[in-house]
């Protein structure tokens, strides 16, 4: 996942089962709004983000595997977790992957850190950031500074 810091992978054609699974989740909700947070608690529930674990567990930035990263859970980078949201929602055919657009930012003025911008309706977006909601960054911001943001609607 180290080259999806800066560029959008390529989703996978074969889908582990209980993955799979949970697309269909997101396929059942009710409109754009409801399939992002569902997703995003797909992700929180089985991922968390780590500061220090970033940096020592780089390795795992190289995995491509969606089969063996959807069979692990606890810490991933936010590049990992941010792809299987992305995957979860276009995979379940609420959104085109136009519509989840990675973004970056600096966490504690120092590390690079992608986030996601989702088009929910025309203009109208949400930030998702799985991986900083251990530090408190709910649904709808993402970390930038030594703080979170919060921006649903961008002109």
């Amino acid at each position: 996942m180290l080259h999806n810091l800066f560029a959008k992978k390529d989703l996978p054609i074969t889908i582990p089962k209980s993955l799979q699974e949970q697309i269909d989740t997101v396929a059942r909700a009710r409109d754009k709004l409801e399939a992002t947070k569902l997703a995003y608690d797909i992700i929180t529930s089985k991922y968390r983000g780590h500061r220090v674990k970033t940096y020592l567990h780089l390795k795992k930035l190289l995995n491509t595997d969606i089969d063996k990263i959807w069979s692990q859970s606890g810490f991933y980078q936010c590049t990992t977790q941010n792809y299987l949201i992305r995957l979860l929602l276009v995979k379940s055919g609420k959104f085109t992957n136009k519509e989840v657009k990675q973004k970056f930012t600096l966490i504690w003025y120092i590390g690079p850190h992608q986030y996601l911008k989702i088009e929910i309706q025309e203009n109208q977006y949400i930030y998702l950031d799985p991986w900083s909601k251990t530090y408190g960054v709910e649904f709808g911001q993402y970390a930038h500074g030594f703080k979170s943001g919060k921006i649903t609607k961008i002109k």
